[in-house]
């Protein structure tokens, strides 16, 4: 991976869409970590053409929830032959086009259906991710 997979940038928070439907469990746990933080840590990854969120659901339904206007991204090709789309549940298959028809048309997936990996290894994308710990206040 070279840095240019890195580049952040500052979308809208209108401008991104789900494809899948969140832990509301899990929502709170991670927003409350995050308020207490401060700090927005790692950009969520969307897809470069269609705004499609691949990985970050949670932090963006997060960004939603305080207010803040923008967001880090990342974005990506989802047809780079790098980027692999697997199966969070083995009763329901998953593939790169199902993704983005979701974000596209709202009719989301249930919470973790997919995940999104990188390379032969098939790191997730958040562990690949770069550290940016912005402040709240300079994403509102």
């Amino acid at each position: 991976m070279n840095d240019s997979h890195f580049t952040v940038n500052f979308l809208n928070v209108t401008q991104i869409f789900p494809h899948e439907e969140i832990d509301e469990e899990h929502l709170v746990k991670l927003e409350e970590k995050m308020r207490n933080d401060g700090l927005w840590k790692k950009p969520i990854v969307v897809d470069r053409n269609t705004k499609v969120i691949l990985d970050g659901h949670h932090r963006w339904h997060i960004a939603q929830k305080i207010g803040l206007k923008t967001i880090p991204v990342v974005e990506w090709d989802i047809f780079d032959e790098n980027i692999m789309v697997r199966p969070f549940r083995k009763d329901f298959p998953v593939y790169k086009e199902l993704v983005l028809k979701r974000g596209k048309s709202g009719l989301l997936l249930p919470f973790k259906t997919t995940k999104h990996v990188w390379g032969k290894q098939e790191i997730p994308f958040i562990e690949i991710l770069p550290q940016i710990n912005i402040l709240f206040s300079k994403l509102s």
